[in-house]
């Protein structure tokens, strides 16, 4: 009588949990109904929307439709500020030679006389991991970007083009009145200046051939080219790069072997680079970088040299990127300071990037100051990860890069992940 008492206790309990086991079942499915439901509406609500909420009502930006791009210019002389807003639109007005349509142009005082000690200041604290940036980035938001931001929520991407000293500025750092970064509320990208922005967004490369890539990673000079570099250049050690070696060979890896060629070490000679970049789709250089302040053509990526090559030193300066006959969607110079050179009056930057683009590079990926290797190649493969996952122009791909790292304490100051940036076109 006792087990049978048991025995009925045991089953009312197993029905009991039986009906408790559906009854979490039936809440399960309807709570996935109901996020799956509320996911469709939700998209189906946002999808026609802007990338970028404005700053007018502090909305966070939510990835949506392709839309037109803003374009941000600046003017500079020593005592006034131009800045310019422009649209850029998808097809051209009949009767027009572009497709930028001006929306407001405001000149303020103050120009160079003010600025110059305000951006060498916010450069050296954001290059330096100075943890006091914000202070000097509000002030420059409020000069830059502030006199237009009830303009900045029509377009998708903001594409800046800045003038003279203003290429120093990191603009993705600067920092909103609500305290997030540019890069937070917008995707962000540069171009040389308005000119070469219509032709960069209207020409395409033809002849390079599709999808293929030269990756150099970490290229090893020889022991005597080395110690003449030191002699001249006594602030480099030009140490190996491990971490670029890494980077160089994962880039590979994820485009696609049967499509990438490495050159590593040894055999990343400056003659070889010069055979094998033409042609190719993208280029990525994780190496070297040295600026000329001087004489910004003489600025170099570190390559290594061959007695081979004799008529060839193993640094592939800026003049002679310049007369290569590349036909690159897109170049990425993994290496110190290689966005910087010296600023010549509305054509931009002329140095590295600048060379790259004139040799017939749509885009390039550079840097904004010295960076620690590893660090970079973290930034780098995230960029490719993001450029490779779907149909994300390649200044969402960097800005989504730039956010992942961005949340990570090791490397929330903007020191890590607002070094590199985007010049040339987002297509």
């Amino acid at each position: 009588m006792v087990v049978h008492q048991e025995w009925r206790e045991v089953r009312r309990s197993a029905r009991s949990q039986m009906s408790r086991i559906t009854q979490l079942m039936w809440i399960g499915w309807l709570t996935w109904a109901v996020r799956a439901w509320g996911m469709f509406l939700l998209a189906a609500v946002l999808l026609p929307l802007p990338v970028t909420a404005g700053l007018r009502n502090g909305q966070r930006p939510v990835a949506v439709a392709e839309t037109p791009a803003l374009v941000l210019g600046y003017g500079l002389d020593e005592e006034l500020l131009t800045i310019t807003l422009h649209r850029h639109e998808k097809r051209i007005r009949p009767g027009r030679p572009t497709r930028l349509t001006e929306l407001r142009r405001i000149e303020i005082a103050g120009g160079r006389r003010v600025l110059a000690s305000l951006v060498a200041g916010f450069h050296r604290m954001v290059a330096q991991r100075d943890p006091a940036y914000p202070q000097l980035g509000r002030v420059l938001f409020d000069a830059l970007i502030k006199p237009v931001a009830d303009d900045l929520s029509r377009g998708r991407l903001l594409c800046l083009i800045p003038d003279n000293i203003l290429w120093d500025v990191p603009f993705q750092a600067l920092v909103a009145p609500d305290g997030r970064h540019l890069l937070e509320l917008f995707p962000l990208y540069y171009a040389p200046s308005l000119a070469q922005f219509d032709d960069l967004s209207t020409i395409r490369n033809s002849r390079a051939g599709p999808g293929s890539l030269l990756s150099i990673g970490n290229p090893e000079p020889g022991e005597s080219m080395l110690a003449r570099l030191r002699r001249i250049d006594r602030q480099s050690r030009f140490a190996p790069l491990p971490e670029a070696e890494l980077e160089a060979r994962i880039v590979a890896r994820l485009h696609g072997m049967p499509l990438s060629h490495v050159l590593i070490g040894r055999e990343a000679t400056e003659g070889a680079v010069k055979r094998l970049a033409p042609g190719r789709h993208i280029l990525h250089f994780a190496t070297h970088g040295v600026l000329d302040d001087r004489n910004p053509l003489r600025s170099y990526l570190l390559l290594a040299d061959s007695e081979s090559e004799p008529a060839e030193d193993g640094l592939l300066e800026a003049r002679e990127i310049m007369e290569l006959d590349l036909q690159a969607e897109l170049a990425i110079l993994s290496a110190c300071e290689t966005a910087r050179g010296w600023v010549g009056d509305g054509q931009g930057l002329i140095g590295l990037s600048g060379a790259f683009l004139r040799a017939g590079c749509r885009t390039v990926v550079v840097t904004q100051w010295k960076v620690d290797s590893r660090r970079t190649a973290e930034l780098v493969v995230n960029f490719y990860q993001w450029l490779k996952s779907g149909p994300t122009g390649k200044a969402e791909a960097l800005t989504r890069a730039a956010r992942e790292m961005m949340r990570h304490p090791p490397t929330r100051h903007p020191h890590f992940w607002a070094a590199m940036i985007i010049v040339g076109t987002n297509q």
